[in-house]
């Protein structure tokens, strides 16, 4: 009697583990390989992200064909990002470079400014404050010796950017090819080849639903973060007449990326450039004019964090602040920019597969109480306590209002 045998035979359990090492040893081979394509892969990614809701809006509303709603959106995203270059490159290049130029003719009056330091005593109310107290030399020694080979880098770098423009518009080129190619076969993506591994469909779609919600988050909220802080600091510090008001407010939108060390920059950046602009508001003598500037900047940052981002970030996985800052800081020296960027979200989802891997040893259900570990935008401490304060005053005010309200419709 003939049996139909199977074309194919099955895998060993250790032939599988042996394939599955190979693959990971390749990847991570390719990886570090081409690093330097990561971020035009990663960047097309992004864009292609951003784009599919518009792209999807044209098809299913204004029942443009897809190919063409997607052709639409990247000519319009390639125009903005022309019209930029042409009429604000050069213009933002020159600022940048002044800024950075202006920090480093700060950095050789450094010296000088601490001598200054050393005889001078603050006042404030009945307390006196003796700066000299302090060995101001070896500070201005320290502060010089990490200061000037960072913002040297910084100009040489910015005024490098004629020279590298071929570079940036070719990888400008090839992100939009890339973004292109996954716009065009989202339509007919239905679900991903992980929804079909036998006994796993489960474990997909939670992974699904968890890093839809990571990402969007990323996307949608970090997005609204930055963009509401430039907003505020143009205003605090233009209202304060800080020079490079506008620069200083992208860089206190970029510090927001990396937790301590990014907000710590920005104040010292502030108070450098309050104190040697040379003009001061109400009359105030350069010092406490520039601690001023820092203290409110620090004071808006407190609030914004403890008040705003909470809500906009709610529902995403819990990080603590030193492991995003790391995460960024290593992903600065691997990846750049866009390294940094991108560390808090990748971090998130990093924790998520470590959390799935580390259930699953132990043989715990990987998806239980995982609502737990989301963030959920309540305010904490002194922030809670303002808040509810804030809140019961205003609804006394409002029982009163309406109370008189009624007594006039009674009378």
């Amino acid at each position: 009697m003939n049996q139909k045998q199977a074309s194919s035979p099955k895998w060993a359990p250790a032939t599988k583990s042996i394939i599955i090492v190979i693959l990971l040893i390749i990847a991570s081979a390719l990886i570090i390989r081409f690093s330097s394509l990561l971020p035009i892969a990663v960047g097309g990614l992004i864009f292609a992200a951003i784009l599919e809701p518009a792209v999807r809006f044209l098809n299913r509303k204004l029942k443009i064909p897809w190919g063409l709603g997607t052709a639409i959106m990247i000519i319009l995203l390639v125009l903005v990002f022309l019209g930029v270059i042409v009429w604000g490159s050069v213009s933002i290049v020159e600022q940048i470079q002044g800024l950075i130029n202006f920090l480093l003719s700060i950095t050789t009056n450094i010296n000088q400014f601490l001598q200054n330091l050393s005889t001078t005593v603050l006042k404030i109310g009945p307390f006196h404050l003796d700066l000299s107290i302090i060995e101001w030399g070896a500070v201005g020694e320290k502060i010089l010796e990490y200061a000037q080979p960072i913002l040297s880098g910084i100009g040489n770098s910015i005024g490098g950017l004629a020279s590298g423009a071929f570079n940036f518009f070719w990888k400008f080129f090839l992100t939009m090819i890339i973004t292109s190619l996954i716009l065009s076969e989202r339509k007919h993506q239905k679900s991903s080849f992980f929804f079909h591994i036998p006994g796993y469909e489960d474990d997909a779609r939670h992974f699904q639903r968890e890093i839809q919600i990571i990402w969007n988050a990323f996307f949608k909220g970090q997005g609204k973060v930055f963009f509401v802080r430039i907003c505020i600091y143009i205003l605090l510090l233009g209202v304060l007449r800080v020079r490079y008001f506008v620069l200083l407010a992208f860089l206190a939108g970029i510090a927001n990326f990396i937790p301590y060390i990014g907000v710590a920059v920005a104040w010292s950046v502030y108070f450098l450039v309050a104190v040697f602009q040379g003009t001061t508001i109400f009359g105030l003598d350069p010092l406490p004019y520039a601690a001023l500037v820092s203290l409110s900047g620090w004071l808006i940052d407190n609030i914004y964090d403890n008040v705003y981002t909470p809500r906009v970030m709610a529902g995403t996985l819990k990080l603590h602040p030193a492991s995003v800052m790391l995460g960024a800081l290593v992903g600065l020296d691997l990846f750049g920019v866009l390294g940094m960027i991108l560390a808090s979200p990748l971090l998130a989802t990093a924790k998520l597969f470590l959390r799935y891997i580390y259930r699953k040893i132990f043989d715990q259900d990987p998806w239980e109480n995982i609502e737990q570990e989301h963030s959920s935008g309540d305010l904490k401490g002194f922030y809670k306590r303002a808040n509810s304060r804030v809140k019961q005053f205003f609804e006394k005010i409002l029982a009163k209002i309406r109370k008189g309200l009624r007594r006039e419709k009674d009378d």
